[in-house]
């Protein structure tokens, strides 16, 4: 047995002094590459004619919008609708609510979010006492009321 350590002794030797050679190369390679890195990203000098900006400047409106000055939308009135809000059945998914919609000259239709009035719009939210539709282009409203039409009024003013 003494034979065996003795004979292994030189091969651990020379496996401890590769050990650090091997560490010793990690270390001179990262630190050739830390200076390389830094050389390569130092501070990026700042061009003369650059504009100074104050700090406390006005923030620029049309800067606030990805295609200039916003639009003003024009007042929209409340409009007459060939519509009727009869009923609505509020879930709390969304999906399983509905509303019973008359139409002029038809009988009244059951409808869920997502389905289509026709040329009168779609249905977008239903709620427990009115409807949002869009129609043409514009979310309105219709309400559950007890006249002959219901009147719709844009959906930012409710």
């Amino acid at each position: 047995m003494p034979f065996l350590v003795r004979a292994l002794s030189p091969l651990s030797r020379w496996s401890q002094v590769l050990a650090c050679l091997v560490a010793l190369l990690c270390a001179v390679s990262f630190s050739l590459q830390l200076s390389q890195l830094q050389s390569q990203t130092g501070a990026l000098p700042v061009p003369a004619a650059a504009p100074a900006v104050p700090a406390d400047a006005a923030i620029d409106a049309q800067l606030l919008t990805l295609f200039g000055v916003p639009r003003q939308l024009p007042e929209l009135a409340p409009r007459e609708l060939p519509l009727r809000l009869l009923a609505c059945f509020v879930q709390a998914d969304a999906r399983q609510s509905a509303a019973l919609i008359g139409v002029a000259g038809q009988p009244a239709r059951r409808l869920r979010v997502g389905e289509s009035l026709g040329s009168y719009g779609h249905v977008l939210a239903i709620e427990p006492r009115r409807v949002l539709l869009r129609v043409q282009g514009q979310d309105l409203w219709l309400g559950l009321q007890r006249q002959s039409s219901s009147v719709l009024l844009p959906a930012g003013e409710v």
